[in-house]
Parts: structure tokens; C-alpha cells; sequence
């Protein structure tokens, strides 16, 4: 269960999706930014582009059925016209390689990323999501693929994990 704002993805209707890292800070700001907006959000929204305000915490980045995918619960954020701004500053280590793979999930998706900052050539070194979106890119198959949230968010995977890749066994 998330603290996301409902679902804005009727059909022809894209939203901005603005993926936040509130760990970085007071977490009633998060609130705040969903209830009552700020200047970002007002200025998408008196344009016509509905903004939905999401933790990164409570994401998970997926190589499934051939595609990447973006969980938000059982919501596939890549399903919709969406575009996407990321708030990718974070002084924790584990926050910032999951947003590297929102980052990479979001660019192998081929979304717009409004504010794409991770551009790294050695994440096909060591980030196994980013490999698999690669290879794919390429036409190599693929094996199904889910990158772990950090810290706290981590179970968040669970559901996916066993919607996506059965009853295991699994190397994590």
C-alpha cells in the first residue's frame, strides 16, 4: 500500500509522474507536494498535465513479459502516456542506485524523462537491470528481472517478485 495520489492514467489523459525521494528530507513535505502542490506542480497543472507525486521508495523497477516495467503496487507506470520528472539528488547510497534504476527502467522504456541526470557507461558493469535492458534493446532475451528498493522499501518487491517470476527459487 502507497501513499501515491490516485491513478491519472485514463485513456488520452498522460500525467507528469514526479518521483520524489522524501528520505532526503522532512517527510511532510512529501505530504504537502501531494495535497496542495507546489510551483512545479501548478505550473504543469494550469497547462493541462495532471502531476502525480510518488515516492521512489515505493517503486519497483522490472524486465517483465518482454518489457521494462515500473510497479506502483500492481500499477505498471510505463503502461500509461505518462512523462516523468525524478528527483535524483540523494546522499544515501542505496537510495541512489535504486533511482539509477528508475532512471535506466524509465530511458529503456523510451518515456520521456524531463530531467534525465544519470548517464553513467558503467552501470552496464554492475547493474544487472540496466544490463537486461540492454541486452533486450538489442534483441538478446532476456530472463525476467526485479531490482530491490532500498532500506525499509525492500518488501515492496515481494508482490512483484511473485506476479513476475513465480514461486521461485531466486538469486538475490
Amino acid at each position: 500500500m502507497t501513499d501515491a495520489l490516485p491513478r491519472t492514467d485514463a485513456p488520452g489523459a498522460p500525467a507528469i509522474v514526479w518521483i520524489t525521494n522524501p528520505d532526503n528530507y522532512d517527510p511532510r513535505r512529501h505530504l504537502l507536494l501531494q495535497k496542495e502542490g507546489s510551483d512545479r506542480v501548478n505550473l504543469f497543472e494550469s497547462n493541462g498535465l495532471p502531476v502525480r507525486v510518488v515516492h521512489s521508495g515505493d517503486l519497483v523497477p522490472a524486465w517483465s513479459g518482454g518489457a521494462p516495467r515500473l510497479y506502483l503496487d500492481e500499477e505498471d507506470l510505463l503502461g500509461g502516456g505518462h512523462a516523468f520528472l525524478l528527483s535524483d539528488w540523494t546522499w544515501d547510497a542505496g537510495i541512489g542506485r535504486h533511482v539509477q534504476a528508475i532512471t535506466r527502467t524509465i530511458r529503456a522504456a523510451g518515456r520521456v524523462l524531463l530531467n534525465d541526470g544519470i548517464r553513467d557507461a558503467e552501470s552496464l558493469g554492475s547493474d544487472k537491470l540496466a544490463m537486461c535492458h540492454a541486452a533486450a534493446a538489442l534483441g538478446i532475451p532476456v530472463p525476467p528481472t526485479v531490482a530491490v528498493p532500498f532500506g525499509r522499501y525492500a518488501r515492496r518487491v515481494l508482490p512483484v517478485v511473485g506476479r513476475e517470476l513465480g514461486p521461485g527459487p531466486y538469486v538475490v
